[in-house]
């Protein structure tokens, strides 16, 4: 485990000392090499106090490796390997808005709508089930201009209204529903 936690350092940090938008072929291949050694926790059953935070940073290492693969392949338009990992970092953070971003402008720069549509959806499902909020403004402002194009923004604000005002008639009619179903009840017993 300790070669492969040296081997891992040794590939991340010289990549991680540019930002991910300079990341060269080369760089990109020594992280793409490191998370694939990637393979679980450190010493996953211990909670010493240096494991932890051992793990942590390492774990921290290799998210920021993915995150820089995204931004790179993004980049280059390989959407499947946008995709891989992006995978790989939203099976660890799942509430990652960032990573649902990039994934988002990857799958657009590919023209792939399709994809741009789920990964809304899944982001926005994802922090619904477990926070029971919305995106962050930027994410559904980013989804806005890529599902309507970057050439005009007013009509990305004006779909996403529209979108809004759909959602709250849904949620008063729902209220409505509610609201009989509990008079109902009240005069049942």
């Amino acid at each position: 485990m300790a070669l492969d936690t040296q081997d891992f350092e040794g590939l991340v940090a010289p990549a991680l000392e540019a930002p991910p938008d300079a990341l060269t072929a080369d760089l990109a291949s020594r992280l793409e090499r490191a998370v694939s050694l990637h393979g679980g926790q450190l010493i996953e059953p211990c909670v010493d106090e240096w494991v932890l935070a051992e793990r942590t940073r390492i774990e921290t290492m290799y998210l920021t490796a993915l995150d820089y693969l995204v931004v790179h392949h993004g980049k280059q338009g390989a959407h499947l390997k946008v995709r891989r990992f992006g995978e790989l970092a939203l099976a660890m953070e799942p509430l990652r808005e960032d990573v649902h971003r990039h994934l988002m402008t990857a799958y657009a720069a590919a023209g792939r709508d399709d994809l741009v549509e789920r990964q809304f959806e899944r982001c926005r499902q994802v922090l619904l089930d477990e926070l029971g909020t919305d995106p962050l403004p930027e994410t559904i402002g980013l989804y806005a201009r890529l599902r309507h194009g970057d050439s005009a923004l007013s009509p990305s604000l004006s779909a996403l209204r529209t979108d809004l005002e759909r959602a709250r008639r849904e949620v008063d009619r729902l209220a409505i529903v509610v609201d009989r179903a509990l008079q109902h009840l009240r005069q049942m017993g």
